[in-house]
């Protein structure tokens, strides 16, 4: 009783200070004491609802001399349970949005990458990225290729297209703000698993469908990892079109960061602190390099980063 009179006290004031808190470091920390309050009294009401339905006086009769009868405790819980599960996860989610690119500068992007196509004397470029390598591909369409490789089109002048493997492109669809999508089979996984029933775009046929038959020089960025099964279809299907190295028609505009990118790079900063942090309060003898690997990557999850930015190692020296 005194318990929980304590935590509606506690919650309350958390409410009151929640309504005028602007950082969104110290709004996490009041929603996550929030929960535990809630969490903790929705297993104090339990309780109590079992001893009021199972009087150990008198068999399985309702003890009604407590404060809470069994109706007023599973009201009580259905008011906890839908603060837990429903209002508290709708206040979280429009207190604590996750930091990102607006779509309006992904289109700013690429007009700027268009200009460079032009500028360089090119007629389109074709732009690569793998799961570990998705930089370029992702700076202009927001996808982040998962088992399969992927590509952006990007003519002088006109709509960029986003080129998926088989199994990618219902994912690219929600991934990206690009309504063109083509699916290629250059672009399936490395085991090169057949793709019965599927039908898929030929760069031939992309260059018809999209009005781009004109192009004669197409640059390449991402020129280290292009799949070379793209390349051999690249010279199999368009045989007149030049093909060229273009990677730097790219790299300058991600030289200069824009507030936007450097909002992401300050909460991703932010994130990588709280990870080490709980490390190294939590690291002891006799744990595996595993564990304290997933005690970094709960707290990139935990704190709203989507993915580590690379294969997490964690190493030490063997004592002789």
């Amino acid at each position: 009783m005194m318990q929980s009179d304590y935590a509606i006290l506690e919650f309350e004031d958390l409410r009151m200070k929640l309504v005028k808190e602007k950082e969104r470091e110290t709004i996490r920390e009041i929603l996550d004491r929030m929960e535990g309050i809630v969490t903790d009294e929705i297993e104090r009401t339990e309780l109590s609802l079992l001893a009021t339905t199972r009087d150990s006086r008198m068999g399985f009769q309702f003890e009604q001399d407590y404060v809470y009868t069994p109706y007023s405790l599973k009201e009580k819980l259905l008011i906890l349970k839908d603060t837990l599960l429903c209002q508290l996860p709708k206040v979280r989610k429009e207190n604590i949005r996750t930091t990102t690119i607006p779509t309006s500068e992904f289109e700013e992007r690429i007009r700027k990458f268009q200009a460079n196509i032009k500028k360089e004397g090119l007629d389109a470029c074709l732009v690569h990225a793998t799961e570990s390598d998705m930089a370029f591909v992702r700076y202009l369409s927001e996808y982040w290729p998962v088992f399969e490789t992927a590509a952006v089109f990007v003519p002088a002048q006109g709509e960029a297209i986003l080129l998926v493997g088989p199994e990618s492109d219902l994912y690219a669809s929600r991934r990206s703000f690009f309504k063109n999508i083509e699916k290629t089979i250059e672009y399936r996984e490395s085991a090169e698993p057949d793709a019965p029933g599927m039908s898929f775009i030929t760069y031939k046929d992309l260059l018809e469908k999209y009005d781009l038959q004109h192009i004669c020089k197409l640059g390449i960025v991402g020129w280290a990892i292009t799949p070379l099964p793209v390349y051999t279809s690249l010279k199999e299907q368009l045989p007149n079109v030049e093909i060229v190295k273009a990677d730097m028609t790219l790299w300058p505009l991600r030289f200069v960061k824009s507030e936007n990118e450097l909002a992401c790079m300050r909460k991703a900063y932010q994130i990588s602190e709280l990870a080490v942090e709980a490390i190294l309060n939590e690291i002891k003898p006799g744990m595996t390099e595993l564990q304290v690997i997933g005690i970094a990557q709960r707290e990139i999850y935990k704190h709203g980063g989507e993915y580590e930015g690379h294969s997490l190692y964690c190493q030490y020296n063997r004592r002789k």
